[in-house]
């Protein structure tokens, strides 16, 4: 799915008058009445955050089960007969083979954030009072709404 279509529909689930992300707080009590989220600058950013954890998801999802399958069943045998319990095979074993998947993925989805605004774009365009701006909404709204093609580049 593309990001800007992601953005419109989680900018639709963050409505402040109608969106089913208030309507469930309002009705397990966690608010009194309906935020807008989207409006309101100390919540945009964090729903923006929101969308994007959704967004990536999948793709940690698919990176960290196949760097566990690679992680191999002999060190595992190996630690049982040494003694080591659970805790101490995922500190031991897991995470430190899986380290290096966790660190490029973290850095490649970092870099994907900064360089697709388009969820961004979709839910709040860089608004409320440029709270939700990074640094490529920050370029297109140099070029496209100031035509500052300098500033922009």
């Amino acid at each position: 799915m593309s990001g800007f279509a992601i953005g419109l529909i989680w900018a639709w689930m963050f409505n402040g008058q109608f969106g089913i992300i208030n309507d469930i707080l309002v009705r397990v009590g966690i608010i009194s009445h309906p935020i807008g989220f989207l409006s309101d600058p100390k919540f945009a950013m964090m729903s923006v955050i929101i969308a994007n954890v959704w967004y990536g998801i999948p793709y940690f999802a698919i990176m960290l089960l196949a760097a566990l399958q690679s992680v191999p069943n002999e060190l595992y045998e190996a630690s049982r007969i040494d003694g080591a319990n659970r805790f101490k095979q995922l500190f031991k074993i897991t995470i430190p083979y899986i380290r290096p998947t966790i660190v490029s993925t973290v850095l490649l989805r970092t870099m994907w954030i900064m360089n697709f605004p388009e969820i961004i774009y979709g839910m709040t365009g860089g608004g409320p009072a440029n709270s939700t701006q990074i640094l490529a909404t920050h370029m297109i709204n140099r070029i496209y709404q100031f035509y500052d093609y300098g500033q922009g580049a």
